[in-house]
């Protein structure tokens, strides 16, 4: 049976400007991304990661070649590739639950129908006890852990994370990638993943594409096990500390060394 693939990159470049002062921002990328799979591209500031993002989601688009939805070209955001970003975008004057089921609210659902359906969401983002609390009362990790919740709420295809936990401290960050991990697990959604963190990638990802500086292009591709490993039950810290998973990350360094790589770039010690 022939797997359409969720999303689609083919011979896809972004120019911004005109002319001799157009600034190439990603160079002819060709990626694919089949149901299910958890994909972190990785690279330093500047190389077109939120660029890439954005076209997926629809907010942008290429200057040539083509990103596709299951084989049909993206033209506009649709409610069937959902965002999260680094700011979570939260509406402060709404509590947690209301917050949540915002987007069932923008489809015409009754609040009965919308507030019941994400009760489920809240308990496995662990937030069910803050339920009626105003979401600007809440920590950050809090809030970051409502905007998944959002941004599953309506049932999506496809995940598009923009460094939701970029800004978290390591503590908080780390207990966060497992609660991502566990709702990408048990909701059989395709993500797309976006960092700086050699770490993050390589625990959440099952594929890792690495972007050159600026322009962006694919250098490197991996296929990766320890996402499913740990959605399966291995211990977290456990699968951390394995020796294949250090030498995964030592691979990405020196590839990120060896294509000049600049700017805000994270390697988590071992």
């Amino acid at each position: 049976m022939t797997i359409v693939p969720e999303l689609e990159a083919r011979q896809l470049s972004v120019d911004y400007g005109a002319g001799q002062q157009a600034l190439v921002a990603l160079d002819t990328i060709d990626l694919v991304v089949n149901p299910g799979n958890f994909l972190a591209i990785l690279g330093p500031s500047g190389c077109g990661k939120t660029t890439l993002l954005n076209i997926f989601a629809g907010l942008v688009s290429p200057s040539r070649g083509d990103a596709l939805f299951r084989g049909r070209r993206i033209l506009a955001p649709s409610a069937e590739r959902s965002m999260v970003f680094q700011r979570h975008a939260l509406l402060p004057w709404l509590n947690v639950i209301d917050n949540v089921a915002f987007p069932l609210k923008l489809r015409g659902e009754d609040k009965r129908s919308r507030l019941n359906a994400v009760r489920p969401l809240l308990i496995q983002v662990g937030l069910a006890e803050f339920a009626d609390k105003p979401v600007w009362t809440l920590s950050g990790g809090m809030q970051q852990r409502v905007g998944l919740a959002r941004a599953l709420a309506a049932d999506p295809a496809v995940l598009l994370l923009d460094e939701p936990l970029g800004a978290l401290d390591a503590i908080t960050r780390e207990d966060l990638q497992r609660v991502l991990l566990d709702l990408w697990a048990s909701s059989a959604k395709t993500a797309v993943l976006i960092t700086h963190d050699i770490e993050e990638a390589v625990f959440l990802a099952t594929h890792l594409v690495v972007l050159s500086p600026r322009p962006g292009r694919a250098v490197a591709r991996f296929e990766l096990p320890f996402s499913r490993r740990v959605a399966a039950g291995e211990e977290p810290r456990a699968v951390r500390a394995e020796a294949d998973f250090t030498a995964i990350k030592a691979e990405l360094r020196a590839i990120m060394d060896t294509h000049g790589s600049s700017g805000r770039l994270r390697a988590a010690a071992s």
